[in-house]
């Protein structure tokens, strides 16, 4: 079959949005007509060639278009935040590569921050001490730096970015995953004001982080790829995600009218959990194959 049988379902959520994206900036009053021609021209390219899936959260298209078209009325410069985790980083750098290429095409200036974690898989098992006992490497170890190595080789291709990277160390403490204080030694400042919102078995814990944390488990329970990790991985992967979302969700209130949150996401269902406030669009971004 050719034509619109062809097309998954994300691919026509995308073209969907974009039309409406495209509706939208042309009720904006931007005098110049190659200005508004521009920003249209970026987001044909995000959501053809850059895009994963839509624009996060709902209806946060218009919040992108309206910046879009403020920095190309002032000449401004866009501000990328995200984070590569260890294991795909160097698969994975290569989105950001193309959203770097997509924006300076159409002469848009892009600062991008990256955060690398050690976001790992762990063994299966219902209990654990730490970090080296989980994967077989001492936290800071030279494994996580080999590991993100390609990635920033690549990533040292775009002129304007400062790389932060982090090695998480984590335990469980009466059935209960959290941070140990070792691994936030070395942390971004954002992320060690996080750890004691994000640890379960702190006062800083919440109504709402326990209820997004069932969620994800909930989640994870009904999926077999992510269920065959045990039910420690949702736990690891939920403070692995809030404690980026708050990292770049620091980073962004310095630059509040010119950032996107990145994510490289297969199911756009997990973004909900960075926990990331509503005036912060986040785009998913579509892996090249290598």
């Amino acid at each position: 079959m050719n034509g619109e049988g062809d097309k998954d379902h994300f691919q026509r959520a995308l073209e969907a949005e974009n039309q409406r994206a495209q509706e939208y900036l042309q009720t904006l009053d931007i005098s110049d007509p190659k200005l508004k021609e521009r920003a249209s021209h970026i987001l044909n390219t995000l959501y053809s060639k850059v895009l994963r899936s839509k624009i996060f959260p709902d209806n946060s298209y218009r919040l992108v278009v309206d910046r879009l078209a403020s920095l190309t009325q002032n000449n401004g410069t866009i501000h990328v935040f995200g984070a590569l985790a260890a294991p795909t980083a160097e698969k994975e750098a290569g989105a950001y590569i193309s959203l770097h290429e997509a924006f300076t095409r159409e002469g848009f200036n892009m600062n991008l921050g990256i955060l690398f974690v050690n976001w790992q898989y762990l063994p299966v098992g219902n209990e654990y001490l730490g970090f080296e006992e989980l994967t077989g490497q001492p936290v800071q170890s030279d494994a996580f730096h080999a590991q993100i190595y390609p990635a920033r080789k690549i990533l040292s291709e775009i002129p304007s970015i400062a790389i932060n990277t982090w090695e998480f160390n984590l335990g469980r403490r009466e059935k209960r995953t959290s941070m140990y204080a070792d691994s936030i030694i070395n942390a971004p400042e954002e992320i060690q004001r996080a750890a004691y919102l994000i640890n379960p078995l702190s006062e800083g814990w919440t109504e709402e982080a326990q209820n997004s944390l069932e969620k994800l488990e909930q989640f994870y329970s009904k999926r077999r790829s992510l269920d065959q990790h045990g039910t420690i991985q949702p736990e690891f992967d939920w403070i692995m995600r809030r404690a980026v979302g708050m990292w770049v969700s620091a980073q962004a209130q310095k630059v509040p009218n010119s950032s996107f949150m990145t994510t490289t996401e297969l199911n756009a269902k997990l973004l909900p959990f960075y926990g990331t406030p509503k005036g912060l669009p986040i785009l998913n971004l579509k892996i090249p194959a290598i």
